[in-house]
């Protein structure tokens, strides 16, 4: 008998099938799809996906946003589209482990960009920076991102999609206003001139290949002259047709400083015929066609670097015997800025045959030799040759003393001058009218140093006004003063009037200290400034101070800074580290105004004072428990005391200067007072030094207490002590990072001794021990002396009374 068994019937209802219930599910909205889910656990796994398949944060943003985290990683698995995200929290609620099977994202661009990029350089064509979407045209330029951006090299010249096909209209300086440096490729001269009109503001350097150089690409780089500095040309330069549009460049764009034609030739015959305005040109890169060898190109840039060490065409044929090389010389001497010159790919070789075994036929050398030798040797050396009057004469003519040269420079005639006037760069002591018309010649305007003595005659300060102004781009150092007044008061010289320095005559042009628009790149120079016996007023220090940015080193003595008024602003920006002034100085000396403000406000980078004096001044009392110049200077850490007021410094270290590192001051002054005062710097003080002569036992008392608390000094200088090696043994110093010492000890009395000394000290370094000690009574206190030296690990210079020795060296 065979078991019977009961099999279950087939249903008869299509949706029992899965491929039905899916089938219909697409048909369906999301409400039907969300009740067909709780039929049944098969129902569920086939409507589930579609009620899940699509979040749509624009039409389902409120039933989207009630959803908890639990909820959607129940059914993330389900989500494949996700449309319409607008803002952080739509990112956050999809960002669950679940949701795993994203096939689409949509993003909506509302959502907000990064834009603070410190990306300096870009290399991307056009259609890259606007992401290369063609469905999406509206999307902003990638550029938003680089507001820093500064370098941009276009390697395609291919045009958006959705830009028109005339005159491009788009400003990417409203996203990069500092991109000055455009590289441009090959393709489409008509869209680099486009961009260069229309699109790029104020570009400051150009690349461009010599394909795309035609009349539209030179009229987009004229565009740019007021800015343009620097053209390169790469590529091959083909046919002659450029050539007239191509020196319109060089002419119209007068700030240009680097101009790059590698593949132009130029006929030097026909060089005197160009006009080119950019007289500011740094470097030049292009041949000539007649220099076609390297011993050419050799010739015309040593004639070159004659002439500009000259300062002028010293010797010029006449126009009709000039060769090729003269004649570019003479093309290139006009730019006086010219640092960088290649006229030709090759390299300078020479061969043996052309070398000298004469030391003194080498430049250097001469040079070197010029420097040790006085006036009188260099005027028989500028007689030799051609070569040595091109290294002996800017020496003879380097440096005019007025008080010892006065005589013979005033028999110096106009075409003298015409040309030696150019290296003159130091004038001394200019002091009358006679002076001044001396140095009257235009080619007298490279003067770096004067010295010049004010006096009330108005045409002497017109002259000197108009010396100045041609010497305006390179003085670097300036000092004015004036003869003392009798009685040498204050009040006696506010009444001179040749004591007033009238600044905007004398430091030419400068523009008003007041005037938000006015233009700081008129600067000058100056670098070193010195004040004696003059008068000026506050708006006019202030604007010495912030028309001279590289201004460095100040000294004041007896200068009166007055009319202060509180509407005009003061300049606080100075770069200033050193000042060189008394106490009383800083506070203006101005009797009739004694709330002026102090003169430190306008230094807050200063690092070094000379006090050099410390009297209080006349028109006010200074309450110095209340006073502290780290408010105005906090860099100001090194003091040098002129002054002997003993109560004066140790008030001013104990109060008002705060860490310092550096001190100086007078060996009278080494009291306990100024003791205590150093000390109270013992965690910032590195270096102390002592002037004049010492007092033998209370300074050797005093200096040993000071050297045990300072733990942080590096360097002390105390050169007229004579320690005693007894005290010093009894005192032990704690500055063991001493690096630099300079006293002296008693029983080293001789050159000899010190060597000895010295010697035996280097040779225990060496050995990394100490020597063994002898019984005579010199040795005994050599060694003595090595014994204590030895403790400081990396001490390098010793100076014991006759000279520097460098220990570092010595003991390699």
């Amino acid at each position: 008998m065979h078991k019977i068994t009961k099999e279950k019937p087939s249903s008869t209802n299509p949706l029992d099938l899965p491929e039905i219930r899916a089938r219909i599910a697409i048909f369906l909205d999301r409400k039907a799809c969300t009740s067909c889910m709780c039929v049944s656990r098969d129902w569920f796994m086939d409507f589930a996906p579609s009620v899940w398949h699509t979040f749509d944060f624009d039409k389902d943003d409120d039933a989207i946003s009630n959803l908890t985290p639990e909820v959607v990683g129940k059914y993330g698995s389900f989500i494949s589209e996700a449309r319409n995200i607008t803002h952080i929290s739509d990112l956050r609620l999809i960002q669950s482990h679940k949701v795993n099977a994203l096939k689409y994202i949509q993003v909506r661009p509302d959502i907000p960009l990064y834009t603070g990029s410190n990306l300096r350089y870009l290399s991307a064509s056009l259609n890259q920076i606007y992401a290369n979407d063609i469905e999406n045209k509206d999307a902003p330029s990638l550029l938003l991102h680089f507001p820093l951006l500064k370098e941009w090299d276009i390697p395609w010249m291919y045009q958006p999609p959705h830009w028109p096909t005339g005159p491009v209209c788009e400003d990417f300086s409203t996203w990069c206003p500092d991109l000055k440096t455009i590289t441009f490729g090959k393709e489409s001269t008509e869209l680099i001139s486009n961009l260069l009109i229309n699109t790029f503001q104020k570009v400051e350097s150009c690349t461009l290949f010599s394909e795309n150089l035609t009349t539209s690409t030179a009229l987009g780089l004229i565009a740019h002259q007021a800015t343009l500095t620097s053209v390169t040309i790469k590529g091959v330069m083909k046919g002659s047709t450029w050539t007239q549009w191509l020196h319109m460049i060089p002419r119209l764009c007068t700030n240009l400083q680097v101009l790059s034609l590698v593949s132009l030739e130029f006929d030097s015959k026909t060089l005197d015929t160009l006009q080119w305005g950019c007289k500011g040109l740094r470097e030049l890169r292009v041949r000539f066609q007649d220099l076609d060898d390297d011993w050419k190109i050799y010739g015309c840039l040593k004639q070159l670097c004659n002439w500009r060490r000259f300062g002028g065409e010293a010797f010029v044929p006449h126009k009709h015997n000039m060769n090729a090389e003269t004649r570019v010389c003479q093309f290139l001497f006009q730019f006086k800025s010219l640092r960088t010159h290649r006229v030709h790919p090759s390299k300078m070789r020479f061969t043996p045959d052309n070398r000298s075994n004469n030391p003194l036929d080498l430049t250097e050398i001469r040079t070197r030799v010029a420097t040790f030798l006085d006036s009188k040797d260099h005027l028989p050396c500028i007689c030799v040759s051609q070569d040595w009057f091109r290294d002996f004469a800017p020496l003879v003519w380097r440096t005019i003393d007025f008080d010892k040269h006065a005589a013979a420079f005033a028999k110096v005639t106009p075409q003298v001058l015409d040309k030696y006037g150019g290296f003159i760069s130091q004038t001394l002591n200019i002091s009358t009218l006679s002076h001044i018309q001396a140095l009257q010649h235009v080619k007298v305007n490279s003067i770096v140093a004067m010295k010049i003595h004010f006096n009330g005659n108005c045409l002497y300060r017109s002259m000197l006004s108009d010396l100045l102004r041609r010497s305006h781009g390179s003085i670097t150092s300036l000092t004015f003063w004036c003869h003392p007044p009798e009685p040498n008061t204050f009040e006696k010289q506010r009444s001179g009037a040749y004591h007033y320095i009238h600044v905007n005559d004398i430091f030419a042009p400068f523009p008003s200290s007041t005037d938000p628009r006015s233009n700081a790149s008129l600067g000058t120079r100056l670098k070193s400034l010195s004040l004696t016996h003059i008068c000026l007023t506050r708006e006019g220090f202030s604007s010495i101070l912030q028309y001279s940015p590289l201004l460095d080193e100040l000294t004041l003595d007896r200068v009166m800074v007055m009319y202060h008024k509180p509407g005009i602003p003061l300049y606080t920006g100075s770069a200033l580290r050193y000042l060189s002034a008394d106490f009383a100085q800083v506070w203006c000396n101005d009797s009739l105004d004694p709330s002026a403000p102090c003169l430190l406000l306008h230094f807050p980078l200063l690092e070094k004072w000379h006090l050099t004096s410390l009297a209080q001044p006349n028109n006010r009392t200074i309450d110095l428990k209340n006073l502290d110049f780290s408010s105005w200077c906090p860099l100001l850490q090194t003091v040098t005391f002129g002054s002997d007021d003993t109560d004066a410094i140790s008030a001013l270290l104990l109060n008002n200067f705060k860490d310092l590192k550096s001190c100086t001051l007078s060996a009278k002054t080494l009291a306990m007072s100024t003791a205590l005062g150093l000390v109270s710097h013992m965690d910032s003080l590195t270096t102390i030094r002592f002037t004049g002569e010492a007092q033998e036992a209370t300074s050797m008392q005093l200096l040993s207490v000071t050297m045990k608390l300072c733990r942080n000094l590096q360097v002390l200088s105390f050169e007229s002590l004579v320690c005693d090696v007894e005290t010093v043994e009894k005192i032990r110093w704690g500055c063991k990072g001493l690096r630099e010492l300079r006293v002296r000890f008693q029983g080293l009395d001789t050159p000899e001794d010190i060597d000895d000394c010295l010697k035996k000290l280097c040779v225990t370094k060496r050995s990394g021990g100490i020597g063994s000690t002898r019984q005579l009574d010199k040795d005994m206190i050599s060694t003595r002396i090595v014994q204590h030296l030895l403790q400081f690990k990396q001490l390098r210079t010793v100076w014991l009374g006759t000279k520097d020795y460098d220990l570092h060296s010595s003991s390699a």
